[in-house]
């Protein structure tokens, strides 16, 4: 279960799942396809047809995926929600992967 962001490296924060199943937040995608020609930055599956049946990117929004983070975050998400720019603290991350085995894979995670 991944539920960081590639690009901004936080949280998921109203996750966009695209059809090459990259998930991104909603507002770090939309500010990558203004430069990587309307790819996924990561794989560069090529995103303008589906873009074109995407009226608002707002529908795409993943509500399940926004719901788990919302409840192992909620803090976090309420901040982000307000526009402030919260990060989680080492002690809430050791605290969280204690209480949920199942988000283990996320915390492994090493980041530079």
């Amino acid at each position: 279960m991944d539920l960081t962001c590639s690009i901004c490296l936080n949280v998921l924060f109203k996750p966009v799942h695209l059809p090459c199943n990259h998930q991104f937040c909603k507002d770090c995608i939309v500010q990558a396809l203004n430069f990587t020609a309307y790819q996924c930055p990561i794989c560069r599956y090529r995103l303008s047809n589906w873009l074109r049946r995407v009226k608002d990117i707002d529908s795409v929004i993943s509500e399940s995926k926004e719901n788990e983070i919302r409840s192992l975050f909620p803090n976090y998400y309420d901040a982000k929600e307000s526009g402030m720019s919260p990060s989680l603290s080492e002690f809430e991350i050791k605290t969280l992967a204690a209480k949920n085995t199942g988000v283990v894979g996320f915390f492994s995670k090493t980041r530079h």
